[in-house]
């Protein structure tokens, strides 16, 4: 690919030297920025450029609800324009994505690059093209970085995937500060697969452009979503420009070494509902395939964690944010909730009651229907535990949904449509309001005593969890009906 900077006069050099006692250790030259670069941490000086710094884009570039997961991995593509992203996952295949960002000169408009070619590649052997995502100035480079997306869904392997011929101004692999940086920048590309599971989740593929410092520090987009059910969800990060060691404190298109040696960490966070989940999260730490040493880092990651999530939460906040001057461009975020919200479920009701020992003696006594907003439903579970008795009583039922799960056993009969009833609502304990459960029961036929399960979450208004059960019925049945 031809170089883009066809012209460079002294004006726009400058030469950093790092001295070791008497000794010549480094140097580099690098193309004045075009922009404001970060001065401290978290701050722009006062020409920050005039684009859109938008958070992650609002709408999904993919939703799916019901019994399904997600795996994702990523690959570091700088200077190359080629790599290998290796998932594996179990269950069977039901959508891929591919995205990748791409820092070039701005075309006409802005909000797409001036090379056309930035859009494409070639993914297991076969040319795809992204539709763009979103752009925003570059993380301290030159021009803007563009993100992109393409669905692979008929070309994924479980196993290893490879990337070729993607947009590249430079593809020897050489050390990003060392080598003349020649328009574009491929940053890196991230792959998501989605596939059944046992388990029931909400699963959003989010997308966009968005830089740090120039939009503030940290930055933090708003996702929402169906009732979560439990209190443990997955999220994935997809950022751009990470490295493991940069100046805070340059006016230079790209970072500027510290030292000589082991870089340290720039502390580029991430945070999930304002909770820190690794405080050095974004490293430019996925995979490339050139083996030349590099100086600060691989430049793309793709971060999966497992984060606390709300019983009854309806949205969550990400953030990514950076304490020693790095300049990141936040391309994507998936998260998975625990939630039966969007099924497509039955109508009827599930009555049934008995007990457990869990350790302790816990029964419980219900009668809920498929839908929140139809008919009555209650719901009480009473426990033991040392010295103090509990008892739980619902008052409202925010969500419910009854469906069959294969896996599990045949209702009873008369048979029913379907043998899983879960649900979510508010209720007291012991009086006191402002708890929240989730419960999931199941009917698989009779004699109920060693088959039917249940599951009860009860959080209090503090978002401690009181009680959190997966049993099986030890006396008594679960009767689903089909009205």
């Amino acid at each position: 690919m031809t170089n883009k900077i066809t012209s460079i006069n002294l004006s726009s050099l400058f030469v950093v030297v790092i001295l070791l006692g008497s000794a010549l250790l480094a140097s580099m030259v690098l193309p004045l920025s075009t922009h404001a670069t970060a001065s401290v941490p978290g701050t722009a000086s006062s020409n920050t450029p005039t684009v859109p710094d938008p958070p992650l884009n609002p709408t999904a570039l993919y939703a799916i609800s019901g019994p399904y997961t997600y795996t994702a991995a990523g690959a570091a593509m700088r200077d190359q324009g080629f790599g290998t992203i290796t998932v594996t996952w179990t269950g069977t295949l039901v959508a891929a994505y591919l995205i990748w960002g791409i820092i070039d000169n701005p075309g006409t408009p802005a909000s797409v690059p001036s090379d056309p070619a930035d859009s494409a590649g070639t993914f297991n052997g076969v040319g795809v093209t992204g539709t763009p995502q979103n752009y925003d100035v570059s993380p301290c480079w030159f021009g803007n970085l563009y993100v992109f997306a393409a669905p692979v869904t008929s070309l994924v392997t479980n196993g290893a995937n490879s990337l070729t011929g993607f947009a590249s101004g430079d593809i020897t692999g050489g050390d990003p500060w060392s080598v003349a940086q020649v328009a574009p920048l491929n940053e890196g590309a991230s792959l998501v697969v989605i596939s059944t599971s046992a388990t029931l989740n909400q699963i959003y593929i989010y997308t966009g452009a968005y830089t740090e410092p120039f939009a503030g520090n940290p930055l933090t987009s708003v996702f929402n979503h169906g009732y979560a059910d439990a209190t443990t969800a997955q999220t994935t990060f997809i950022v751009a420009d990470g490295q493991q060691g940069t100046s805070v404190s340059n006016t230079l298109s790209g970072p500027v070494p510290m030292l000589v040696g082991t870089p340290p960490s720039l502390g580029n966070y991430a945070q999930y509902n304002g909770a820190t989940v690794d405080g050095n999260a974004l490293p430019g730490g996925d995979p490339r395939a050139s083996a030349a040493p590099w100086s600060f880092g691989n430049l793309w990651d793709t971060k999966t964690y497992s984060v606390a999530e709300t019983l009854g939460a309806t949205s969550d906040t990400a953030s990514i944010g950076a304490n020693g001057g790095d300049c990141l461009t936040w391309a994507g975020q998936v998260i998975s909730i625990p939630s039966f919200q969007g099924i497509s479920g039955y109508s009827g009701r599930m009555t049934g009651g008995g007990s457990f020992a869990v350790p302790f003696v816990l029964t419980h006594g219900f009668e809920v229907n498929c839908k929140a907003n139809t008919g009555h439903s209650n719901l009480e579970v009473q426990w033991v535990s040392g010295s103090n008795t509990y008892d739980f009583k619902m008052t409202n039922l925010l969500a419910a949904v009854c469906y069959n799960n294969l896996a599990l056993g045949s209702p009873s009969t008369p048979a029913a449509l379907f043998n899983t009833w879960d649900g979510l609502g508010t209720g007291t304990l012991n009086g006191v309001p402002g708890y929240t459960f989730f419960a999931s029961f199941t009917d698989q036929g009779q004699p109920a005593a060693g088959k039917d399960i249940s599951t009860i979450t009860i959080v209090s208004p503090s978002s401690v969890t009181v009680l959190g059960i997966t049993a099986v019925l030890m006396d008594g049945a679960h009767q689903a009906h089909n009205t």
